[in-house]
């Protein structure tokens, strides 16, 4: 039997590997991704949204030293407005995005990858 793409796919990756792709579909708290041609993959994002990234705390206001909330207004004043691709971007149908594969099941064929 030749191999398919997907067989090709799952055989070149492995779960950690940070990956582009386009999302086709968002349903819910998941989306349907497009990794290749053929290779479609599930998306889950109902445990990113509202979420801090790990190991990132908000400091208690009382806190906060003052020098660094004015070195670090200096330097954002110097280097200006935020870029518009640094902000978190809603997830939309047709955007090309970076994932993290989390589970690639050769057997069932089906690859699972979250948002990096």
């Amino acid at each position: 039997m030749v191999p398919t793409s997907i067989d090709e796919y799952l055989a070149e990756h492995q779960p950690g590997d940070v990956v582009s792709g386009r999302i086709v579909e968002v349903v819910g708290d998941s989306a349907l991704t497009e990794l290749g041609e053929g290779i479609l993959a599930t998306c889950r994002m109902a445990e990113h949204a509202g979420q801090e990234p790990s190991g990132t705390k908000q400091p208690d206001r009382a806190t906060v030293d003052i020098k660094s909330l004015s070195s670090m207004l200096a330097a954002r004043w110097k280097a200006g407005a935020v870029a518009e691709s640094s902000k978190p971007q809603e997830v939309r149908a047709g955007q090309v995005r970076s994932f993290r594969i989390t589970k690639l099941n050769s057997v069932a064929k089906k690859i699972e990858v979250e948002l990096s």
